[in-house]
């Protein structure tokens, strides 16, 4: 009996101590999932066999990058490295290979174009340390997208390429900073803001269901969560004034949500 043709290649074309890109060659499985350490990052789904991931790790712990390889519920590959020899595959003949592979749309920190969209949520919030508005933290370098959010959105692309991206945002506007809000960097780490909120857009034409991703991450009970908006409902991952935690409530607030999610 023949036994199926499986490989699976990992080569980094940049690293640096937080982020890395990685161009996966894989064949004979249809999902490759990585982790970081112990975490799931992100995976891919159908016809792989060259795709191209950027993972990032939390700032000061050391990280064990794994990819595992399934044919159906079958795992039949698996690739481990540290995190500190990725630098080490990061030469000049990678390059090329780069720019030839198919890639996956690693969002580009949008400007939220929603300026009033969590005012009804500002008395669920919580304190993140300082929330005196740093001039600096609204504009990068200086700030930066949670990389749960990250790798969530970059999983939303993979899963519906050609979706539009018209209502997605990260960093709020002048009118977020004057408020309380998660899309602004009030998050500080190492110097750097980071928003702690986005958008999705809502393409049911082009395969990105909003309501179906507020339900399953509603459902997952997600520990990173900390609330969703969908369809003028909200769902907190804590109880709020006497409702039991990850069960929608009413939202009443000026943004209805209803062409798209903010999570």
């Amino acid at each position: 009996m023949k036994m199926p043709r499986r490989s699976l290649r990992v080569r980094c074309t940049a690293a640096t101590r937080e982020q890395a890109t990685l161009l996966i060659r894989a064949t004979g499985m249809d999902r490759i999932d990585i982790y970081m350490g112990s975490r799931p990052s992100l995976w891919f789904e159908g016809g792989i066999r060259k795709r191209e991931a950027v993972v990032q790790r939390r700032l000061g712990t050391v990280q064990l990058v794994e990819l595992l390889g399934f044919q159906g519920e079958e795992l039949v590959a698996r690739f481990r490295i540290p995190w500190d020899e990725l630098s080490a595959r990061n030469d000049e003949a990678s390059r090329p290979a780069r720019r030839r592979s198919s890639r996956v749309a690693v969002p580009r920190y949008p400007r939220t174009k929603h300026p009033g969209d969590d005012a009804a949520a500002a008395h669920d919030a919580e304190a993140f340390g300082d929330r005196a508005l740093d001039d600096a933290g609204l504009l990068g370098p200086s700030w930066r997208l949670a990389t749960s959010l990250l790798a969530l959105l970059t999983r939303v692309n993979a899963l519906a390429p050609r979706r539009r991206k018209h209502a997605d945002g990260t960093i709020g506007d002048a009118q977020h900073a004057a408020r309380t809000s998660d899309h602004n960097p009030w998050v500080r780490e190492r110097g750097i803001g980071m928003v702690t909120a986005c958008d999705v857009t809502h393409d049911l034409e082009r395969g990105c269901d909003a309501g179906r991703l507020a339900e399953a991450l509603r459902i997952s009970r997600d520990t990173r969560i900390k609330y969703i908006i969908w369809n003028q409902k909200i769902a907190n991952s804590s109880p709020v004034r006497g409702e039991p935690p990850w069960v929608w409530r009413p939202y009443h607030g000026a943004n209805p949500h209803t062409g798209h999610v903010h999570i």
